[in-house]
């Protein structure tokens, strides 16, 4: 389960997208302060829940390779770089709700 007030926005190049049940997963490549390259990975919604709103695996394949921004939620077992995800903006600008709303924000964020 994820923490509801330690949510960030993390942006990365999308690497891997894992459509998987009973939760899918992406990876992103995210370049630390120090410069390293961390991948970090978002545990999204069932893959019948993201089909249903619009964030199927082609669409999301679309944006592999590509600069991403998710809404990360940590991990309450505290494991490094392990997120769940409500949102992302995929590489063309398009925002898609991929899990579960933890802080409670029932439309998509304006400040993407």
């Amino acid at each position: 389960l994820p923490i509801s007030t330690k949510c960030s926005d993390i942006t990365g190049i999308l690497t891997k997208v894992n459509y998987e049940n009973p939760h899918s997963y992406i990876f992103v490549d995210v370049k630390g302060a120090d410069g390293k390259v961390e991948e970090a990975t978002f545990q999204l919604s069932s893959t019948t829940n993201l089909k249903r709103g619009g964030a199927d695996r082609p669409t999301m394949m679309k944006s592999v390779g590509k600069q991403v921004t998710v809404r990360g939620c940590a991990s309450r077992n505290g494991e490094k770089n392990r997120y769940a995800s409500p949102w992302i903006k995929l590489a063309d600008g398009t925002i898609q709700r991929v899990g579960q709303d933890v802080e409670g924000n029932l439309e998509a964020p304006e400040k993407y």
